[in-house]
């Protein structure tokens, strides 16, 4: 909910899923950086076309 909110206020996923989700559920940067990727592959747009339809 929390990153969805600062997504709604302007903040990048990515900043708002690292800030909402990667930190605070581990300290490890390994686990980290995985859950980041996670959200990459989620966020990211495998076809700009769709975009502008």
């Amino acid at each position: 909910i929390h990153a969805g909110r600062l997504m709604r206020s302007g903040l990048d996923p990515l900043s708002a899923c690292q800030a909402c989700l990667a930190q605070p559920l581990t300290d490890d940067p390994t686990v980290q950086a995985a859950i980041l990727d996670v959200v990459r592959a989620h966020f990211q747009n495998p076809d700009p076309q769709k975009e502008k339809s």
